[in-house]
């Protein structure tokens, strides 16, 4: 732009030039005009005294013309004169115009050349600027075309992970939905299993602390015993040192199964009662079908009914569940089961001797038959207190494995290490056992079912 400018002061001043040198022009080619004008009236003057010469009557007349003419030719020298002098001064100042303007056309000439290599070098710092920058703008607009892609990738990943977020948001509502439905049963078990050991203690309380060693034995044995059992397996293994045994017999199911346990086909399952959520007839079915094939078995319940048995406390529970698991076990005892009990008769006694004997006769004769061979002078008696100081049991034992079971046992009197002692030669033998210490030292003389 200031090389425009100052290319348009340079022209500007080479009109203004032009100008004053047709006005120098102008001005030569009037001097030549005025000079033209009085060589013709020099010619007119000697014209006009050779007229005069010739013609004396205009002499007068001629010499007035002569003074007017030579007045007018003085005015017009003066004029010529001034008008030279202005043209010189005009002249001179055009000149000194020109001489200015040249020298200020060379100054311009020089600044355009400045301002042409000034330019010329800004021109190349722009090029090389203005690559700089198209190399900028590429690398910037790659830059750009990356972050585009790269945003559209990051929106797209957002918008997949809001869709992925919002599903699992939904999942979680629904899973929130269902855990409050949950937390809801939950609430209800909770007060069902805190109503439950409440009853539980309070069952709990009725009984002693032998009764309850007791029944943790009797429910170990139902366990092992109805584990096969398709309808009572859901219900098992039961906790041994909980009340919950109290819950699972009053419906009669477990006890049918006990006593068919005894006694196989004493109960037809057929018409026995089995689903979960049984009515008040369905259950006094099962109670009956328990209470007639107990009487089979010998379980004496001959003044026991389902209403009674519907309120029996812990303790009768207890006691009639004790009669009908003795019965499990001593109905196993019996001559034609195994044969060689027949070595129990004595040399006065008839064979069939052992045929009228109860099983517990049975159990106790053959008991006392390895007493007398292990030399052991004192006799069994009874099942409770004539085994708590395990005693005999250490003797039956040693006379059934000696080379397992030892006798040295004996020389301690304590009575918890010798029940711990006839437990693990049982374990030894092969023998099942479901008692602890406790139920051989604390053992309680039963009697037959009372009613409440």
């Amino acid at each position: 732009e200031e090389k425009v400018a100052t290319c348009k002061e340079v022209e500007v001043r080479d009109t203004r030039l032009c100008e004053l040198e047709e006005d120098l022009l102008h001005a030569r080619q009037e001097i030549t005009a005025s000079q033209d004008r009085e060589r013709n009236l020099e010619s007119r003057t000697e014209s006009l005294l050779a007229d005069v010469t010739s013609s004396n009557a205009d002499k007068t007349a001629l010499s007035q013309h002569i003074r007017d003419v030579e007045g007018e030719l003085e005015e017009l020298r003066n004029e010529g004169m001034r008008q030279q002098e202005e043209t010189a001064t005009r002249q001179a100042q055009l000149e000194a115009t020109i001489a200015t303007a040249r020298e200020e056309k060379e100054k311009c000439e020089d600044e355009i050349a400045q301002l042409t290599e000034t330019l010329q070098r800004t021109r190349m710092e722009a090029e090389d600027e203005g690559a700089l920058l198209r190399s900028k703008a590429e690398a910037f607009e790659e830059a750009l075309h990356e972050t585009e892609d790269h945003t559209n990738k990051a929106l797209l990943e957002k918008d997949e992970t809001i869709e992925h977020l919002e599903g699992r948001i939904r999942e979680l509502e629904d899973e929130i939905a269902v855990l409050k439905k949950r937390m809801a049963e939950l609430d209800v078990l909770l007060k069902e299993y805190l109503a439950h050991k409440q009853r539980e203690m309070e069952l709990e309380g009725q009984l002693t602390d032998e009764e309850r060693i007791e029944l943790i034995s009797l429910v170990n044995f139902l366990n092992a015993t109805l584990r096969e059992d398709p309808h009572v397996r859901p219900l098992l293994p039961i906790d041994p040192h909980s009340m919950s045994i109290f819950r699972y017999l009053p419906d009669g199911v477990i006890l049918c199964k006990l006593v068919n346990k005894a006694l196989p086909g004493t109960v037809d399952e057929r018409v026995l009662n089995m689903r979960d959520e049984k009515n008040e007839l369905e259950i006094e079915e099962n109670l009956n079908l328990f209470l007639n094939a107990a009487k089979v078995i010998g379980v004496d319940v001959r003044r026991v009914t389902p209403e009674q048995m519907r309120n029996f406390r812990p303790r009768q529970w207890l006691q009639i569940l004790w009669d009908v698991v003795k019965n499990v076990v001593f109905n196993t005892i019996t001559v034609q089961k195994t044969p060689e009990l027949a070595h129990l008769v004595a040399d006065d006694e008839e064979p069939t001797i052992l045929t009228k004997l109860a099983p517990p006769q049975l159990l106790m004769r053959w008991f006392n038959y390895h007493l007398a061979k292990g030399l052991q002078p004192r006799r069994l008696t009874n099942f409770t207190s004539d085994l708590k100081d395990s005693e005999k049991y250490i003797v039956l034992q040693n006379r059934l494995a000696p080379g397992m079971c030892s006798l040295s046992i004996l020389k301690d009197e304590d009575w918890k290490k010798r029940a711990d002692e006839v437990l693990e030669n049982a374990r030894i033998l092969g023998v099942s056992s479901f008692l602890s210490h406790e139920n051989i030292i604390q053992v309680q003389c039963r009697t037959p079912t009372q009613p409440p």
